[in-house]
């Protein structure tokens, strides 16, 4: 029987290692990022085809309603009350690479093992670092090929641009709220209030205005910065501090807010709270999340590459659901 060349035993044992290894995989990355964690663990949607993501939208209730008596005529028009938000499948990859003069110096069992350990670790640390980066921005790095982050679907400015197909200038149904919504609305450029003034009030008024109409009431996170975050816990010092034990338990640490955890993120946008319902936020998945493609031996390099493919993107379903504040200062 041949013997099994160094590139066919690290490619086999990338392959093995990673399928072995999916699960925790995915629980590392997402367990290291509060965002990509609690969208994990509420708002996952996975399809198994589709050459886009089509969201129905409700905008508007039927008019065909109302009280009769006897023979009265009743309202049978067509209602005109749902539309479809289009979004496009994002692509998303890493990396897993090995030299030919690694794979010779690490040539025994225990040897190789650990440097394919090595090797998918490094790895799922830069997608895990890549993917939430991304899912914090507005979709148009790398022209335009990046995933749709909260800066797109929950947006400070949420009566311009084009999300899902669906103008926001012209439907204010797809405007998620922002501080213009609010009564006392506050200015959204950076330094000009103060959270211990009215950092409170801004929460409280955001709380009620994402919790109207049908749905989920309350959203699942309340999602900011390091800097605010402290500012939040100093208002609320003095008081009973509750946290969420299922994301304490994570390591996240966080304080709730009227039953809403309070959680923050050094890759969170500076200046921003976000109150978000992944009811209606959700990050769908085409087929399998980090799924790793065949080996490539390039002709001209000395070397194996396994690539970890992710298509997916992040789309809301009801913007009115999603809140965000901006131009709080700690």
């Amino acid at each position: 029987m041949p013997s099994t060349s160094e590139t066919r035993l690290y490619d086999d044992l990338l392959t093995s290692t990673w399928e072995a290894r999916h699960g925790e995989v995915v629980d590392n990355i997402t367990k290291s990022h509060v965002l990509l964690n609690e969208l994990k663990e509420h708002g996952l949607k996975r399809k198994t085809g589709g050459a886009t993501i089509n969201i129905e939208v409700r905008y508007q209730l039927s008019t065909a309603v109302g009280s009769y008596s006897g023979l009265d005529t009743l309202d049978t028009a067509v209602q005109e009350g749902t539309t479809m938000a289009i979004f496009n499948w994002r692509q998303h990859y890493g990396t897993v690479s090995i030299s030919g003069i690694d794979m010779a110096k690490n040539s025994g069992k225990e040897a190789s093992i650990d440097l394919v350990g090595e090797k998918v670790k490094n790895a799922m640390a830069a997608i895990a670092d890549d993917l939430t980066t991304q899912l914090h921005g507005d979709g148009t790095g790398n022209a335009s090929k990046n995933l749709l982050g909260l800066q797109a679907n929950v947006a400070t400015a949420p009566a311009t641009g084009t999300v899902g197909g669906v103008n926001r200038a012209t439907n204010s149904w797809w405007r998620n709220r922002d501080n213009a919504a609010l009564a006392d609305a506050p200015a959204t450029t950076a330094g000009t209030t103060s959270f211990a003034a009215k950092g409170k009030d801004y929460m409280n008024e955001m709380l009620i205005l994402v919790g109207r109409g049908p749905g989920r009431k309350l959203p699942h996170l309340i999602y900011t910065t390091e800097l605010l975050f402290r500012a939040y816990k100093r208002e609320v010092e003095p008081h009973l501090r509750i946290s969420n034990q299922r994301l304490a338990g994570l390591g996240f640490t966080n304080i709730q807010f009227e039953g809403v955890p309070v959680v923050h993120s050094e890759y969170a946008t500076a200046g921003l709270i976000y109150f978000l319902n992944f009811d209606f936020l959700k990050l769908y998945i085409l087929k399998k999340m980090f799924a790793m493609g065949k080996e490539i031996e390039p002709s001209d390099q000395d070397g194996i590459t396994k690539k970890i493919l992710t298509y997916g993107n992040l789309v809301v379903l009801e913007s009115r659901k999603q809140g965000v504040l901006a131009g709080l200062v700690a």
